[in-house]
């Protein structure tokens, strides 16, 4: 299945039939449909927008802002916690390893947005396929900032 995470908020695009259902098996988190994509329950309620000093997805937003989603987290210094099933500032930067090479590496389980490699590259979104069945995603495309 294809996932797309932009800027701290992820997308999943199934390409079989069943792989939502084996996802959610595998992994024991649900998918919520949202257009033309699934996403995690907890990104699927939130809104378009956010106004300063009033709650977005369980955090203050820092602004006001409209657009699509992933901007708003981006204007807010947003991500959604993968193990925490959480939104949370995108400050708080997690190691998860090194890059094989500079086209391609694979991962247990899905990247977490604003992960930071060991060579101090941080990881804002990337592309990718997610083997559902084995439950790793080997990502070939990937936004970076040097924090």
């Amino acid at each position: 299945m294809k996932v797309i995470c932009e800027r701290g908020y992820y997308k999943f695009f199934p390409e079989i039939a069943d792989e939502i259902a084996v996802f959610e098996n595998v992994t024991g988190r649900e998918l919520v449909a949202v257009g033309n994509y699934y996403t995690f329950a907890k990104l699927a309620e939130l809104s378009d927008y956010s106004i300063e000093c009033q709650e977005y997805g369980g955090i203050i937003a820092k602004k006001n802002f409209a657009g699509r989603v992933e901007d708003v987290f981006y204007e807010n210094g947003l991500k959604y916690n993968i193990e925490d099933d959480t939104i949370e500032s995108n400050d708080n930067l997690t190691i998860v390893g090194e890059r094989t090479d500079n086209y391609s590496w694979v991962v247990t389980g899905i990247p977490q947005a604003y992960a930071q490699l060991s060579d101090k590259t941080v990881i804002t979104g990337f592309q990718g396929f997610v083997n559902v069945m084995y439950n790793y995603t080997t990502v070939s495309r990937w936004e970076y900032a040097d924090i």
